[in-house]
C-alpha cells in the first residue's frame, strides 16, 4: 500500500476537531448550522483531473438552498452546499468511467466527504443478445459475468428495448489504490470496518440506454480478480458484499470462492449474485483501537481545526473509522496514519504497528502539519508538442499529476518525508501510458529537483490479422493491445470477414497483443510484441484460441452402454479431463466409459472435455440432437425374453409370443378335461407364428417368460401376468392360471422385471426388490426381499421348478451381486452349499452391471465387458451340459467374451451381446450357437450371421435376437415353433390337427409377424 498524497474520501472517515467544517451557509435560531460547504476533486487512475464529471447528492435533504448536483471544472474540482444534519451520499459519474460513490459516516463529516474522488475508466464495453446466455469478459483479466438467457429486465419495470444490450465492466484493485473503492468501507449491518480483496463494477443497459438488472429469481455468476495487499495470503472463501448505492455502505450477500485461471495463473473469487452493482470480496476484520487524544508519552494531541486523521492499511486493503475519538484499525497489522486537509492534501504521516485484538494504542507523536518541500523537474519531448501532457508523481502515496508550463517545467509541493518518488509523462486526453524513461529521487526533508524526463512522443501503426476461423467455435473475438495491464486503445472486434486490425502504438515499447473470445470456453491468447522506431507489420496472422474438438460415439445395447471419445482432437493444450453426464443423474470420467442404466428410456448423454488451459468443449449425444451423434433409445434385454420352450418380445407396446403354449403362456386357450382318469387336451398346443398375447396391453416396456407363464412390465410401473404359475399363482393372491392378463398385487411402480421357471422378481422405483412364486417358500403375492437395501439396478431369476431349485440374484449399485434361494451346486456364489432365504454376497464380484441365471448356474456381466460365472458348470460349459464344477467354487471368467453389453442364459447354452452388435455363445446346443460342431464348448465363439443386434434371448436349444432395425431372427432347434418359421399345432380331444413342420436351422431365420 502506498502513502496517499491526496485524501481518498470514499473509504476514509474523517475526525474533524471543533470548528473543523469549511464554514456554514446558514444557521438556525439557536446558532446550529443548517448547511455546510464541501469541496473535492475528481481525478482519473493516473491522478489527472477530470473535467465535466457529474456530482449528484443521492441522500435526501430537507434544507432549502442545498445543492442537488454540480459538475467539475477544468481542474476536476467541485463544491457543494450540503445539509449539515443529514449524512450525505454523493454519486460521481463521467462518460467512459465507472460510477463511484462517496458517503459520510455522520453529518459532521459532510464538510470533508468528497476529498479526492478517483474514477476508473471502464475496462470493457460489450454488446450481446439478452435473449441468449452469455459470458462477458474483461480482456486481460479474469473478471467476467455469466448470465442465463432472458434473465435481464429494465430496472423501471418496462420491457427491454429491441436490439442488443450492453454491459460495462470495470475491475477494481484496492491494493493499487484504496481510493478506487466506492462507498464507505463498513459493514451495513454491524457498522464494523471491512477489508477488500478486489471488486467488480457492473452496469447493464438496453439498446435505448435504460439500466437493466436481473429479474426476480434470476442469478448470475461473477468473477472478481483477487488483489490482496503485498504479502497477504488469499483465503479459500471470502464474504461477498454489494454496495448499497443509497446508503453508500456494503451489504453481505453470499460467499465467494477462490479459484485460479488455468491459462494465466491469475487468482479470482467466484460467486453467485441476484442483482448487479459494485460487488466486493470483503470481510469484517478483527480490530484494535488507536486513541488519538494523546501520545504514548501522554502529550495532548488535538487535531487542528479543519483537518482530519485517517489510517490506511499497508498489509491489508482498508481504511479506518473514527469512533468516540478513536480509530478502529486491523489488529496486529501495519497502518499508515495520515493527517489531511479538507481537499485531501497530505500534511503529515507516520507508519504504525497496531496492537492485539481489543487493544487501545496511542501514536508515538502527534500528527501535525509539516512544512512542505518542493519537487520540480523538466520534460523534454523529442518530437511533437507538450499539449495534453502532465507528469505523474508516484511513491508511497496515491499517484497524482501536475501540469507543465510552456517550457515543460513542473513543480509541486510534497511531504518532506515522502521517500522515493518517481516521475513519468502521461497523456490526459487518451488516459494511456507512454513509453518514457522514468526519473526518481528520494525526498527527505528538503527540496528535490528531478533529472530531465526525456520522452519520444511518437506513435506508429501496428497492423495484423486474425486467422483460424474454420476451427473456431465463435463468430468473433476481441483484439486488444496492452502496455503492461493498460489498454492502449479500445478493443477491436475481429470476425472471419473482417480479420484485419490496425492500432496506433508508441515506439520503443514492449507491448502485448491479446485475443479474447466472447465466452469462457476458450482462453485468451497473448502475443508479446516489441515495437522499435518504425511501423510494425506482424506479417503472419495471429491464431485464434482453439479448444478441444469433441468426437464421441456410443455402442452397445440393453441397459449397458459404452461411450468412447478417443477421436477427440486437442486444441492449444493437452487434454486433461473427460467428464460424462449420462442423463440419468449419474456421471463418469475418462476417455472411454461404460454405464449401466437402471431402466429403459431415452437419455441425453453429455461429454465435456477440458484442456490444460481450462478451455472446454461439450458434445451431446441423444436422439434429438439433430447433427450430433445419435445415442439411441435404450433397448433393455427384457424387451425380449425366452422361457424353456417359448419366447416373447414387445412390439409397439404389446407383447407378442410364439413357441409352446404350455400353461397358456402364449395367451391362448389350452384347456384340459379328465376322461376315464386321462387328460384330454383341447386348444392351441404350439405356434410358430407370433401371436399378440394380449390385445388389452398397449403400453408394455418389457416382457419376461417362465416355464408356463409370461409377464409384462407396463409404462406405468404395473406388472401383468398370464399363463400358469402353479404353486403360488400369478401374483394377485387368487389366480393360479389365466389366459387373460392378471395384475400383480403390491408392486406399486416397478422399473425392472425377471422371471425364473416358477417365480418372478421386480425392482421397484425406490430400488427395493419384491418377488412372488416359489423361492424356497411359495408366495402368492409379492414380498420384499430384505438385505438388499434400496439400490438394486437389475435382477435375474433361475432354477428348475420340478426340483424346487429356484433362486434369484440382484446387482447392487456398488457393483456387488447378492443371491438367495436354493444353493445346490453353490449357485448362490458364496462358497457354500447352504440354502438361504436372505441374500448373500457372491464372492469376488465387485463391478457387475448385469446378472443372468439358468437352472443351476449364474453369470455376471462386469463393467469391463467380461463375464464371470458360478454354479454347477462354472468350470465346465457354463449353462450347458458338461462336467460339473466343484460345488461351491468361486466365479470363473468365460474365455472369449470381451466388450459384452448384455447377457442371456438357458439350461443348454449361454450368450453375450457384444458392443459391436454381434453375439458370442458357449455351452451345448450347437445349432443354437449356429454351428454343427463341436457339440459343446467352454469358450465363447461368434454366432455366424448375426450383426446389428440390439437384444437377445436364449431358450432350450434356440437363440433369438432383436436387431436395431426392429426385426427378429432365430436359429437352433425349431421344436414347438420357437424359431417363428410358421405353422400352428392344435389338439382336439387329444388328436393333433394339421400338424406342421417345425424346421431347425443353423442360420438365423427372420420371424414374420402378422
Amino acid at each position: 500500500m502506498r502513502m496517499q498524497f491526496f485524501f481518498s474520501g470514499l473509504l476514509s472517515l474523517a475526525l474533524v476537531a471543533c470548528g473543523g467544517g469549511s464554514g456554514t451557509a446558514a444557521d438556525d435560531d439557536n446558532g446550529a448550522p443548517l448547511t455546510v460547504q464541501s469541496a473535492g476533486q475528481v481525478v482519473d487512475e493516473q491522478g489527472a483531473p477530470l473535467a465535466g464529471a457529474a456530482v449528484t447528492v443521492v441522500s435526501a435533504s430537507a434544507v432549502a438552498g442545498t445543492d442537488a448536483a454540480t459538475s467539475t471544472d477544468a481542474e476536476g474540482r467541485f463544491a457543494l452546499t450540503l445539509d449539515a444534519a443529514t449524512p450525505v451520499v454523493l454519486k460521481v459519474q463521467k462518460t467512459g468511467y465507472a460510477s463511484s460513490w462517496r458517503a459520510a459516516a455522520s453529518a459532521s463529516a459532510n464538510a470533508t466527504v468528497a476529498g479526492r474522488v478517483l474514477l476508473l475508466p471502464v475496462a470493457t464495453t460489450l454488446g450481446f443478445d439478452p435473449a441468449q446466455a452469455a459470458v462477458l469478459r474483461v480482456p486481460g483479466s479474469p473478471a467476467r459475468v455469466a448470465l442465463a438467457a432472458g434473465s435481464l429486465v429494465r430496472e423501471d419495470g418496462q420491457p427491454l428495448a429491441a436490439g442488443a444490450a450492453g454491459v460495462a465492466l470495470t475491475p477494481i484493485d484496492p491494493s493499487a489504490d484504496i481510493g478506487q473503492m466506492p462507498g464507505l468501507m463498513v459493514d451495513a449491518a454491524s457498522g464494523e470496518p471491512i477489508e477488500s480483496l478486489g471488486a467488480l463494477h457492473i452496469e447493464f443497459t438496453d439498446a435505448s440506454g435504460a439500466p437493466l438488472n436481473l429479474a426476480s429469481g434470476q442469478t448470475a455468476t461473477i468473477r472478481i480478480p483477487a488483489t490482496p495487499a503485498a504479502g497477504a495470503s488469499l483465503p479459500a472463501t471470502f464474504p461477498l458484499y454489494h454496495l448499497n448505492e443509497t446508503t453508500g455502505r456494503w451489504t453481505q450477500e453470499g460467499t465467494a470462492t477462490l479459484r485460479t485461471d488455468p491459462a494465466t495463473g491469475a487468482a479470482y473469487y467466484e460467486g453467485t449474485v441476484s442483482h448487479f452493482s459494485t460487488w466486493n470480496a470483503d470481510k469484517v476484520y478483527v480490530s484494535s483501537r488507536i486513541d488519538l487524544s494523546a501520545t504514548q508519552g501522554g502529550a495532548n494531541c488535538p487535531v487542528p481545526a479543519g483537518l482530519r486523521v485517517q489510517a490506511v492499511g499497508l498489509d491489508y486493503n482498508a481504511t479506518s473509522l473514527v469512533e468516540a475519538g478513536r480509530l478502529l484499525v486491523k489488529a496486529n497489522a501495519q497502518v499508515q496514519m495520515r493527517l489531511v486537509d479538507s481537499t485531501g492534501a497530505l500534511l503529515d504521516a507516520l507508519t504504525f504497528s497496531t496492537g492485539a485484538v481489543g487493544a487501545v494504542d496511542r501514536l508515538p507523536r502527534c500528527l501535525a502539519p509539516q512544512e512542505m518541500v518542493q519537487l520540480s523537474g523538466r520534460v523534454v519531448v523529442s518530437s511533437g508538442s507538450l499539449a495534453g501532457y502532465r507528469v505523474q508523481i508516484t511513491g508511497l502515496f496515491d499517484s497524482f499529476t501536475v501540469g507543465l508550463d510552456g517550457e515543460g517545467r513542473y513543480v509541486s509541493p510534497i511531504h518532506p518525508n515522502a521517500g522515493l518518488v518517481t516521475a513519468r509523462l502521461v497523456r490526459t486526453d487518451t488516459r494511456r501510458d507512454l513509453p518514457a524513461t522514468a526519473v526518481s529521487a528520494t525526498v527527505a526533508g528538503s527540496d528535490v529537483a528531478l533529472d530531465d524526463l526525456v520522452v519520444a512522443d511518437t506513435r506508429v501503426p501496428l497492423t495484423g490479422c486474425v486467422q483460424g476461423w474454420a476451427g473456431y467455435r465463435q463468430s468473433s473475438a476481441q483484439v486488444s493491445v496492452l502496455l503492461g495491464d493498460t489498454l492502449l486503445a479500445a478493443p477491436f472486434t475481429a470476425t472471419a470477414t473482417e480479420p484485419d486490425f490496425v492500432f496506433s502504438v508508441p515506439i520503443q515499447s514492449s507491448l502485448s497483443l491479446r485475443i479474447t473470445p466472447p465466452d469462457a470456453s476458450l482462453a485468451e491468447r497473448t502475443v508479446p510484441l516489441s515495437v522499435g522506431n518504425t511501423s510494425l507489420d506482424l506479417g503472419a496472422c495471429v491464431n485464434l484460441p482453439q479448444g478441444p474438438q469433441v468426437q464421441a460415439v456410443s455402442s452397445g445395447a440393453g441397459l449397458l452402454r459404452h461411450f468412447d471419445a478417443t477421436a477427440t482432437l486437442p486444441g492449444d493444450a493437452t487434454l486433461t479431463t473427460f467428464a460424462w453426464d449420462f442423463g440419468d443423474g449419474s456421471s463418469g470420467s475418462g476417455v472411454a466409459v461404460s454405464h449401466s442404466y437402471a431402466s429403459a428410456g431415452s437419455f441425453t448423454v453429455r461429454l465435456t472435455v477440458t484442456d490444460a488451459l481450462g478451455q472446454h468443449s461439450a458434445l451431446s449425444l441423444s436422439p434429438d440432437t439433430g447433427g450430433d451423434t445419435v445415442y439411441s433409445t435404450l433397448t433393455p434385454a427384457t424387451t425380449m425374453d425366452a422361457g424353456g420352450r417359448h419366447l416373447c418380445t414387445v412390439r409397439d407396446g404389446s407383447p407378442w409370443c410364439w413357441g409352446h403354449n404350455f400353461g397358456q403362456n402364449l395367451g391362448r386357450s389350452y384347456g384340459s378335461v379328465t376322461v376315464g382318469g386321462s387328460n384330454i387336451f383341447s386348444g392351441l398346443e404350439s405356434s410358430g407364428v407370433p401371436l399378440q398375447a394380449s390385445v388389452g396391453i398397449t403400453s408394455a416396456t418389457a416382457v419376461v417368460a417362465g416355464a408356463a407363464h409370461t409377464c409384462s412390465l407396463l409404462a406405468n410401473g404395473l406388472v401383468r401376468c398370464w399363463g400358469t404359475l402353479g404353486h403360488s399363482g400369478l401374483g394377485d393372491g387368487v389366480t393360479s392360471s389365466s389366459v387373460a392378463p392378471v395384475t400383480v398385487s403390491g408392486i406399486g411402480t416397478a422399473k425392472a422385471l425377471s422371471s425364473g421357471d416358477d417365480h418372478l422378481c421386480a425392482v421397484l422405483d425406490d430400488g427395493t426388490v419384491r418377488c412372488w412364486g416359489d423361492v424356497r417358500v411359495a408366495n402368492s403375492v409379492p414380498h420384499t426381499i430384505s438385505g438388499l437395501g434400496n439400490a438394486v439396478g437389475v435382477v435375474a431369476s433361475g432354477g428348475f421348478f420340478s426340483t424346487g431349485g429356484l433362486f434369484s440374484c440382484a446387482v447392487l449399485a456398488d457393483g456387488g451381486v447378492r443371491c438367495w434361494g436354493d444353493n445346490r451346486y453353490g449357485k448362490l456364489g458364496n462358497g457354500s452349499l447352504t440354502n438361504s432365504t436372505t441374500p448373500v454376497a457372491v464372492t469376488g464380484i465387485s463391478t457387475a452391471v448385469a446378472v443372468a441365471a439358468s437352472d443351476d448356474d449364474a453369470c455376471a456381466l462386469l463393467a469391463d465387458g467380461t463375464v464371470a460365472c458360478w454354479g454347477q458348470y462354472a468350470g465346465g460349459v457354463l449353462g450347458g451340459f458338461g462336467t460339473p464344477a466343484v460345488a461351491g467354487g468361486p466365479p470363473v471368467t468365460v474365455p472369449g467374451v470381451n466388450n459384452a453389453v448384455a447377457l442371456a442364459m438357458s439350461t443348454t447354452h449361454s450368450c453375450a451381446l457384444l458392443a459391436d452388435g454381434t453375439v458370442a455363445c458357449w455351452g451345448g446346443a450347437a445349432q443354437a450357437r449356429g454351428v454343427a460342431a463341436p457339440a459343446s464348448t467352454t469358450t465363447a465363439a461368434p454366432v455366424p450371421g448375426l450383426s446389428g443386434v440390439a437384444s437377445l434371448a436364449v431358450g432350450d436349444s434356440f437363440t433369438c435376437v432383436r436387431l436395431t432395425s426392429g426385426a427378429v431372427q432365430c436359429l437352433g432347434n425349431g421344436a414347438n415353433g420357437v424359431l417363428g418359421a410358421g405353422g400352428e399345432v392344435f389338439k382336439v380331444d387329444g388328436v393333433v390337427q394339421n400338424p406342421p413342420s417345425y424346421p431347425s436351422s443353423l442360420v438365423p431365420l427372420g420371424v414374420v409377424f402378422p
